[in-house]
């Protein structure tokens, strides 16, 4: 973390040190001297601030959170301008760390998730992501590191960074032939590069890849470059989750197969779906089959009533936090003196008070091992307490700045288009053969003779 002078934005938050930094601007702790609570305070920088579509991705990310009210994904709490004229987006300060670094202190510990805890970390999502679904919202970046596990008396899970959602009712941002997302997480229909044929089943793939790593260590596809992670991903055969963790039942491989499925008709249609069958199947019993393919949740009726209200709500919310960024400049003011004392908890559902010095680390030994039961949970178990964590400084950062965090599972911008040039020309690989077959050594062979004959 990074100290700096406090000063006052908007006449109402104090803006403390910076916690985040990304290519389009930082997040900073903040104190919000309305409610008495700790904020973040989302900010793209001067030259953002100019950019016409990081703009848009501001208003529509404060949009989608508002659209979910209710859900576990994170609170939007005001939007305004900076003087630069950038705007910046308030959220709630949340204390505690994110799935990826859980995961990660686990992994190096030799240590696993139990199914318990899985369980209370999906059925939260997932039933965020359906409500999201049915009224046209895609998330686009699921990943461990925008799932967080908040501290304090009551745990909870918030799901963050919606900086690259998409709504069906919006005209797109994106380009046709981009890829988006986290490599590791992105869906097969995702690497192939039309972003408008996606919807809310490409979600629902990323989180069962978070389910792959949480019970096995590692994700279902660890290739090191992006072409051989996407030649696996679109077509090598899916690997077996029991294999690499034995005490799981057999109907894990089965459900991991669908939720995994290279095709979106293949996989659960809902989030609803996703969750239920995921405890039936640690439960080692089967699901019911679907009798019919479901609607795509994100290409559904844009008129549908539900859709329209949730949707118009959001905006009638949206609306008067925009009058501040749509009025007149603030007038810099005077620097506040820091305060002498903390701000009083705010509830446990909202930020945790908790203020210590020091940034989270990485490999903490204060973690307790995770639990691993002989025998899967009952149907619908009892939500004990996520594993216990010192207080630790953490706000909605990761990729929450649109930056590009350090791994290589960083979000990605990328060209369909260079893709398949890459995989037209790179040397196949052992895998990649495997993967592909003699077929797929045709097809490159006939774009090579083809080039040839274009070149002449």
């Amino acid at each position: 973390m990074q100290t700096a002078t406090r000063w006052l934005a908007a006449d109402r938050y104090e803006v403390g040190e910076v916690v985040g930094r990304g290519g389009y601007g930082m997040v900073c702790r903040g104190f919000d001297r309305k409610t008495g609570r700790d904020v973040a305070l989302k900010m793209l920088s001067p030259d953002a601030g100019k950019n016409a579509d990081a703009v848009e991705r501001m208003l529509r990310e404060q949009q989608a959170m508002l659209a979910l009210s209710g859900t576990c994904a994170v609170t939007a709490i005001d939007l305004f301008r900076l003087e630069s004229g950038a705007p910046c987006l308030v959220m709630e300060w949340l204390e505690g760390l994110d799935l990826e670094q859980q995961l990660t202190i686990w992994e190096d510990a030799k240590q696993r998730g139990s199914f318990e805890q899985l369980l209370l970390v999906v059925e939260p999502i997932a039933l965020t992501l359906e409500r999201a679904h049915e009224i046209g919202i895609l998330h686009r970046d699921i990943k461990p590191a925008n799932i967080f596990l908040t501290a304090g008396p009551t745990p909870s899970i918030r799901l963050l960074d919606f900086g690259l959602s998409r709504m069906r009712s919006a005209a797109p941002l994106t380009a046709l032939g981009m890829v988006m997302g986290s490599p590791s997480y992105i869906a097969p229909e995702t690497w192939r590069g039309n972003s408008a044929l996606l919807d809310g089943r490409a979600d629902l793939y990323a989180l069962a890849v978070i389910v792959f790593r949480f019970l096995t260590g590692q994700v279902p596809f660890d290739v090191p470059d992006l072409i051989g992670k996407m030649t696996a991903v679109t077509s090598a055969p899916r690997p077996s989750v029991v294999a690499m963790r034995p005490e799981l039942p057999a109907a894990m491989d089965a459900w991991m197969s669908r939720a995994l499925a290279v095709e979106p008709a293949d996989r659960f249609q809902t989030g609803g779906d996703f969750f239920r069958s995921l405890a039936a199947g640690l439960r080692g019993e089967t699901w019911p089959s679907a009798s019919a393919p479901a609607p795509t949740p994100a290409s559904s009726d844009d008129t549908a009533p539900e859709r329209k209200s949730a949707l118009a709500n959001a905006w009638q919310a949206a609306a008067s936090l925009l009058k501040r960024f749509t009025g007149p400049r603030e007038v810099p003011t005077t620097p506040p003196r820091a305060r002498a004392t903390p701000p009083p908890a705010a509830t446990p559902s909202s930020a945790p008070a908790a203020t210590p010095s020091h940034p989270p680390a990485a490999t903490t030994a204060s973690h307790p091992p995770a639990a691993t039961p002989s025998n899967p949970p009952a149907a619908t178990p009892s939500k004990p307490p996520l594993p216990a964590r010192p207080p630790v400084p953490a706000a909605v950062v990761a990729s929450a700045t649109s930056g590009e965090p350090s791994g290589s599972d960083r979000t990605i911008w990328l060209d369909g288009a260079d893709i398949q040039e890459e995989v037209a020309a790179a040397p196949e690989t052992e895998e990649a053969a495997k993967a592909t077959g003699a077929k797929g050594r045709k097809k490159k062979k006939r774009r090579s003779s083809r080039k040839k004959r274009r070149s002449r």
